[in-house]
Formats: C-alpha cells, structure tokens, sequence
C-alpha cells in the first residue's frame, strides 16, 4: 500500500507581501516536527527549486507576488506529500495575471516588453484553481483566524508497492542474469521511480559487493533521490557519470542504470547499448522536467532491433501522495501534464492553418491535442513551453489538419532585424538581448557580424504525429512558413537543434545548409547544437553561402579536433557537396593509393594523401557503398585521428596487423563497390566537369575505327591484350599540344617498359598529323577523328569560352585503358606541361 495515504490542499493567500510573510511563518513555527519548504524572492529562489529534488515537506509556501515560473512551481509540487497544504501567495487573485512582471520579462524578445506579453497561460492557471474543490482562497484576516494542524502521523517504516517490488526483481535479473536482456522503467513522478532504482541498487550491492555500477543521467540532482537509498560506503561502488562525462571516460562497469533517459538522444543511448550487455534505463512519462511518452515509442523500436528480449515496465501508483489526489490532477489539468496524443485519422487530406495565441487559448481541444503532439515529439517539452505558446510575443503557429485533429505543428519565432549598433556590440560580444539565440550564434561564434541585422525566421519546434509521418506533412509545412517568411520580408529561414542522424537528412532534403556545429556535447543530452539556414532574400542567401562555405572548409580540420567523436554517417551528410578543391589529388596521388591497397606502400607514408582522397569521397556520397562501421573506422582514423585501440574495440580484433589488414581491406571494399559510381572513383576529373563526364574509370572503352598519320586504319581490337594511353588534344603544332606530345615522346621507352602504347587523338586531317608528327619527331601514335565521333563517345566534345566567345573544341583529356578493354584513368582539363609524367607513374601500378 503507498506510503500517504491523505489528499493535498491549496490556499490562495490573498494580500501584501510582508504580512503574508508574517503571518503564515508564526503559525508554521508553532508546528513541531513539521516539514517546510519556502520558495520565492525572499526565500529560497526559484531557480534553486531542483536542488530539493528528492525531498519531502509537509508545507509548501510559494511566493508569487511578482510571478509564478511554471517549471519551477511544477517541480516544487513534487516535494509535497500527501496530507500536505500548498500556500500560495498572491497580492489579488483576481489580478493575478496582471502581477506575473518577473516572469513575463523573459518571454520578452528584444525589442518586445513585459508589457506585451500575454496573460493566457496565467488565465487559464487561474480558471483551473477557482474550479477546484481542493483550492481555496483566504484573505490574510482569514488566514489569521486559521489553525494550522501538525501532521498527520505516518508509519517509520517505508512500505513498497508491488509495482516498486517488481522494478527490483527486474533489475537483479538484469545484472545477475542472462546478457543482452535490458528493462526499460517508466512512471509519471511521484511515483518512486528513482528510490525503486536505488534500493534495487543497494540489495544489489549487498548480495554482489564486487560488482560496478555506473549511473547516467543528464545531472546529479535527478539521482539524487536513487544515491539516497545507497549505503554509504557504495560511492566506490556506484559512480555517477553524465552523458558527456561518460562519452569522454567511456568506464567500465557490471551494470549500466540510465535515468530520465528520454532527456538523452537516441544515437547516445545507441552508443550505451553497443558497448554494454546490462542495461536498465527508466524515464519519467510527464512532469516538470519535460515527457518521455515519445521516447517510450521511439526507443522501443531501437531496442528491438539491438537487445529485442528487453522487458518494459511502469509504475503507475503514486508514492509520495494519494491514490487520484485532487492536487496532482487540477495541477496536470492546468499545466497540460496530463495531455496525451489522440489516434490519428486519415492524413490525405489535410489542411494547414495559421492560428493565433487568442484562438488557441479559447480552444481547449485544439490546445491539448497541440501541446501533447509537442509532448511527444520533444522531450524537453516542459510547463514554460505551455506558457511560451500561449503568450510569446512574435511566436507564429502552423498547424496542419484533417477536421479537428492536429496531425503537426511548426512553431517559429522571429529573430534579427537589430539596429547596426546593436550589431557591432553583439559581434564584439558587449551585448546579448533576450531571444535572438541564432542571430547572436551567427555573429559571436561564425563570425557573421551582419547576422544580427537581418531578419530571420527560426524553427523553435516542429512535430507531426508519429502515424502520419514520412507523409510529407512536415515538409508541406514547412514549405508553407518558407513561404510566409518571404511574404513578410525575412531574409533568413533558420533552425536550430539537437544534431541527430535522423532529423539531419529532413532539413537537408529541405534546403537547410549547416552553418555551425557546437564544440561541445550539451553536458545533460551528450548531443551537440547543429544550426542550419536557408536565404530567402539576396542578402540573406549571400550570407547563408559564406556561412555554409566557412563551415564545410574547415570541417576536415575539426573533425580531428572538436568533431572527433560525431558519427561517420551524420559526417557524411555534413561533408555531402563540399568543393574540395583545396584539396587537390595528382595522379601521384591516386598511383600511392593503389600501390598501398596492393602493399606496395606503408600505411604512415601515404595517409596525407588517403586524408584528402577520403575528404573527396564524403564529398560525393561515396562513403555509402561501406557498411556503418566501415565507415567509422575510415572517418575515425583517416580524419578524426582516433586512436587505433578504440577503433578496433568494436571490430573484436587485437593488434596492428590485424587493424592494418582490416583496414586494408576496408579500403578495397571501398575502391570495388564504387567502380561502378563515375563520381566516387580515383582519376575521375574535377568537380566543376562532371555535368558533361561521360567516360569514367571501370566503364568499357568505346571502340573505335580510326586512320593515323600515315592513313592506316587502327581499331581498338588492335589493343586487345595491352594496356594504352588515349589522350584527345585540340589541335596540332599549337603550343599546349606540342609540349604535351612531346612530353608523352621522351617518356616513350618508360611505357615501353611499362607494355603501355601511347595514342593522340585530335580532329586534324591525317595529312596535318603527319606533318605535326615529323615537325617534332613525336614517336607516338596520332589518329584522326575529323568527324568527332570518338570525341562524342568520350565526351571530350564541349563548349569552351575564350575572351568572352563561347564555342566548341576539344577538351584536353587522358584515359587509360587495360588489357581487358576497361578504363582505369580518365581525367578532363589536363594541363600539359608535366602530364605525362603523371600517365607513366600512373601505368606502373596496372598489370602487365
């Protein structure tokens, strides 16, 4: 049976503030043995409310002559036990709304004031006080003419419930049982989750003193209530780690618990359940610090894919108070803790709308079924959120609709638009005003000092209703605010969120560039800010490039540093598209490639070269043709410099043999699964050609019937067996062409050796061949494609500008063809002084 058995009350104190003090304190200290908690401006202060998370009162005093912070009047309430009265002050009740001064402050984006921020949520606090039977309102001659009453007695001794008893067999199986079997615990608070955990964790210790148990959760004060139940010598024994804390550490331990898991992203816990075999993680389902009914849904679906004999359970009877007290469910009622996501009808036709605060908070359907879509799409959707919702100013709401079902919402709220002054102070770091996060991370952080005076847009939230998703309401949606932001003259569309592989391709498929990355993992979710933008108008896309450019050219470099630990496919995304340029590959280059793949080279001599080739390949996409944790090993050690002990832990091999072979091979994979892929392989040209590439390495050569200068007919059958070079070249005896024939001459006898013939095409007749080729002694073969057809066939055939005239010609090219007819080189733009050189280093590395 639960511990309290007695419901709570509440009494709205009505009157100024020092006699309020004053005499609800002289009746409090006449009660012996009672429990008290104050909180309040001269009090304890609110933002100080989580550090009695854990602990239990009799009396609640709540000051709130100059506000009520939702999120903090929530938690408070988890402290009261049942039996217990809550006292909360207010100078006039019915003008209540009116005195919220301190609080409305911070809903006030600069330039808004406390003035113009709403009163809805405070209304609609108020409307749900006066209804309740629990609540009632005493003026401060009423409240002297009160008795207050010590406590009602209570047994010592703490009696579990069965659902508590069950959560501490559970974990005893999973750390004493068989592996690979993890508990997922949830329980709406007050419903002794964490002290079910931490006595299951002391029989634990006691029955197993040897083992190791590490703690995670996003701060020490959500434990708080789990340490308490642990005997004092068990610190040695259980560590507490937060997310980013135990990323950094990466401990070893016997049993891993994850409390307030929902706080913490899906690829954090991904990493926990790749890395530990004895698991138990527990969530709170609503309260205060935000809902874990979405993680319940989307964390299953990763469990039973990794772990699927994992066991969920829920606790359900509350603890700290009564069965259904009339406090917890008036409380809910007004806070919206208690919303939960209605069934989804039939999504192919709805319809989207813009509404107001006003229209939302004289809607009570619409409100519930909006804020429990934002309940279960974000965890950190806490009562400030409520309260953000109905009375932000500049907020602007889009909901998507099938009657009156809401299947997805967008919340955005407007940034920038700053003054210059105000501008330059933000850029210098003088001044930060309130709610323009994105605006400000763009001038201090990317060094964007024009950020702050543009207008930008910013996505705070978007959700769409879990059975309606891959629909293409959330890119409908969010079409539709594109466009609104363009209507009202915005020149920046932004958002800023937790990075997260699977939220990362929808604004990327969106049109969203990455224009930053946090340095550092949020200590409480161990997930980084990624924050991305798309331009709308000319000086807002002007600025979005620079950033997007700025981003992805130092990208490589962080990944060694800051980004050394983000993981090989959200990489892979970032470095999609990157001009890379300034990271040129030589044929030198792609030759030291293929010697080291055949172990021809070292490792160390050429992992410069595999750090620019690798950059290309992420650029391209071609890193998908590996498997997930070929990926990571190639990422980890080629450009985030990890350490060889940590890559080959999840490989379960030993020693650097064993890695360099795997790694070898890894390679390899890579080199044959893009053969086929033009843009993925060694040789191909530069970026800026591949529209008009229609030859590219592991293709078959197209054949060809051709004269040479001396009028014989020469066909690509005549090569069969052999490796050859083709290079196309514009025209003859003109300087560019000369040197590059005469080049490919010198190094005749080194293809010779190489059993590599060398042959020049052009348009020139074959009488203009000849004498280009006795002019200068050429000893290579050239042939005479007057009608372009082997041109068209290897798309050498293009538009080129020269003094602002454009007009066709040849493309100066090399291609390198096998024995078996399939080309292992092509390259487009060549320049000729020093190509052949190129080509014959190249060759040496074919089959003879």
């Amino acid at each position: 049976m639960p511990s309290y058995q007695f419901n709570r009350a509440c009494w709205v104190i009505e009157g100024e503030v020092e006699q309020s003090h004053a005499i609800l304190s002289s009746k409090l200290t006449r009660l012996e043995k009672a429990r008290i908690l104050r909180f309040g401006p001269q009090y304890t202060p609110f933002h100080q409310v989580t550090h009695y998370l854990g602990q239990e009162c009799d009396y609640l005093v709540i000051d709130a002559h100059d506000g009520l912070p939702p999120d903090a009047f929530a938690a408070a309430l988890g402290t009261l036990c049942g039996g217990g009265f809550l006292f909360i002050l207010v100078k006039d009740f019915t003008a209540w709304p009116e005195q919220m001064g301190a609080v409305r402050q911070k809903l006030a984006a600069y330039p808004f004031t406390a003035e113009q921020v709403g009163r809805r949520f405070m209304q609609r606090l108020c409307a749900h006080l006066v209804q309740a039977a629990c609540v009632r309102r005493l003026s401060l001659d009423q409240l002297a003419q009160r008795t207050l009453y010590p406590p009602v007695n209570r047994p010592l001794d703490f009696t579990l419930t069965d659902e508590q008893q069950k959560v501490i067999e559970a974990v005893q199986r999973v750390a004493t049982g068989h592996a690979k079997r993890p508990v997922v615990l949830t329980a709406d608070r007050g419903r002794g989750k964490s002290t079910a955990l931490g006595m299951a964790l002391a029989q634990l210790l006691t029955q197993h003193p040897a083992k190791r148990v590490i703690v995670i959760a996003p701060n020490a004060m959500a434990v708080k209530a789990l340490f308490a139940c642990l005997p004092d010598k068990s610190p040695s024994q259980v560590q507490f780690h937060s997310p980013q804390d135990y990323l950094d550490a990466a401990p070893v331990c016997d049993l891993l618990v994850v409390d307030e898991a929902a706080a913490i992203p899906l690829p954090v816990l991904q990493t926990l359940l790749q890395s530990h075999n004895r698991l138990v993680f527990s969530s709170t389902v609503q309260g205060y610090e935000g809902s874990g009914r979405g993680f319940a849904l989307r964390f299953a679906k990763l469990l039973d894919q990794t772990m699927p004999q994992w066991r969920g359970l829920s606790i359900h009877q509350p603890v700290r108070w009564a069965v259904d007290d009339p406090l917890e469910r008036v409380i809910n009622e007004a806070l919206l803790l208690n919303a939960t996501l209605a069934e989804a009808p039939v999504a192919s036709h709805y319809t989207l709308h813009w509404i107001s605060q006003d229209e939302l908070a004289a809607d009570e359907h619409m409100l519930r079924a909006l804020f429990a879509l934002l309940v279960n799409a974000h965890y950190q959707t806490r009562p400030s959120d409520l309260h953000q919702l109905l009375d932000a100013p500049g907020l602007h709401i889009q909901v998507a609709m099938v009657g009156d079902a809401v299947l997805g919402a967008v919340l955005a709220v407007q940034e920038g638009g700053l003054p210059d002054s105000l501008a330059q102070a933000i850029h210098a770091g003088e001044r930060r005003p309130r709610g323009h996060m994105l605006a400000q991370s763009l001038a201090c952080h990317a060094g964007l000092a024009d950020a702050p005076q543009l207008r930008l847009l910013r996505v705070m939230r978007i959700a769409v209703h879990p059975a309606c998703r891959r629909l293409g309401i959330g890119s409908a949606m969010l079409q539709a605010v594109r466009q609104f932001a363009m209507e009202q003259g915005f020149d920046l569309f932004g958002t800023a969120f937790g990075l997260d592989v699977e939220l990362l391709p929808f604004w990327c498929q969106s049109g969203f560039a990455t224009v930053r990355i946090g340095h550092k993992r949020d200590s409480a979710s161990g997930a980084r800010s990624i924050q991305m933008l798309d331009g709308l108008t000319q000086a807002g896309k002007t600025l979005q490039k620079s950033a997007a450019q700025r981003f992805q050219q130092q990208l490589p470099w962080r990944l060694a540093q800051s980004f050394n630990d983000l993981d090989a496919v959200s990489v892979g995304m970032l470095m999609a598209g990157r001009d890379c340029s300034d990271l040129p590959l030589g044929l030198a280059d792609q030759a030291d490639i293929l010697a080291y793949v055949s172990k021809r080279r070292a490792l160390e001599d050429i992992l410069p070269t595999l750090w620019r080739w690798y950059c290309h390949v992420l650029a391209d996409g071609g890193q998908t043709a590996l498997t997930e944790q070929q990926q990571s090993l190639l990422l980890g050690y080629l450009l985030q410099h990890q350490a060889r002990k940590t890559l080959l832990q999840p490989l379960s091999i030993n020693g650097r043999a064993a890695f360099e072979e795997t790694f070898r091979e890894t390679l390899k994979s890579l080199l044959t699964l893009t053969e086929t892929r033009p843009k993925f392989r060694l040789g191909t040209s530069p970026r800026s050609m591949r529209n008009t590439i229609m030859i590219a390495v592991g293709d078959q050569a197209p054949s060809f019937d051709l004269p040479d200068a001396d009028m014989n007919r020469v066909q690509s059958s005549d090569f069969a067996g052999k490796n050859y070079v083709l290079y196309f070249y514009p025209k003859d005896d003109t300087p560019g062409c000369t040197i590059e024939s005469q080049e490919f001459t010198d190094l005749a006898e080194d293809f010779n050796v190489a059993n590599t013939l060398v042959v020049g095409v052009s348009k020139d007749s074959c009488v203009s061949h000849g004498a280009f080729r006795d002019k200068y002694g050429l000893a290579v073969q050239l042939l005479a494609d007057v009608e372009g057809q082997l041109c068209e066939a290897y798309g050498v055939w293009q538009e080129k500008e020269k003094n602002g005239e454009k007009r066709m010609g040849i493309k100066r090219s090399t291609f390198v063809i096998d024995a078996a007819g399939i080309v292992r080189y092509a390259q487009y733009d060549v320049t000729p002084k020093g190509h052949a050189e190129q080509i014959v280093n190249f060759v040496k590395t074919l089959p003879r």
